[in-house]
């Protein structure tokens, strides 16, 4: 999109584990540990949870679809049909079993960037949160009601947008940030 505007500029992406430069380089990267990616794994195994992997090679998202659409229209967030199925079409976006995405990530030793979980049972969000947070290996966050987000210990967008600041010279006072969501808290205390 940014291209097509003819506006390069620098991309803080998957709440800051990928950074990239206004040429769409990857100047940071932070991956989550692959212990704890399995340990995450096995924790939201049997819970019939829709969750997605993001990885260096695409998003795994396990779950049904039609449940991942019932817990968006709960929560009146919406999907863009049109967006996932040409991700799936490509490649991008890849349905997987649980048991299959655990030997695929061992297998094919992947870098697991973030780890998004999604249900409309809020309580058992808030109390899944509040145990995922004494993993120390990870961040936890949200951007809505309906998920928690996992990224790498210290990947936040307020560290990307430190990061992305020191990189390029400037201050931080020199920069506005905008968000709607628990996962932007960082860039406003940065």
């Amino acid at each position: 999109i940014l291209r097509s505007l003819n506006n390069p500029c620098p991309v803080i992406s998957l709440n800051g584990a990928i950074i990239y430069d206004e040429t769409g380089h990857i100047i940071y990267t932070k991956s989550m540990e692959t212990d704890c990616v399995f340990r995450i794994i096995k924790q939201l195994k049997g819970h019939d949870l829709n969750y997605d992997v993001v990885t260096s090679r695409s998003v795994y998202k396990v779950g049904s679809l039609n449940r991942l659409l019932e817990i968006h229209e709960a929560s009146s967030q919406s999907v863009d049909l049109k967006l996932l199925a040409n991700g799936i079409e490509n490649g991008h976006v890849i349905l997987m079993s649980e048991n299959k995405l655990y030997h695929l990530v061992k297998e094919e030793m992947l870098d697991v960037y973030k780890i998004v979980i999604y249900s409309d049972n809020v309580p058992f969000l808030e109390e899944l949160s509040c145990e995922l947070r004494e993993t120390e290996e990870v961040e936890v966050t949200s951007s809505a009601t309906i998920n928690i987000e996992l990224n790498a210990v210290g990947v936040s967008k307020g560290r990307a947008l430190t990061y992305l600041a020191n990189h390029h010279g400037y201050s931080l006072q020199d920069f506005v940030s905008v968000g709607e969501s628990l996962n932007d808290l960082s860039m406003f205390q940065s």
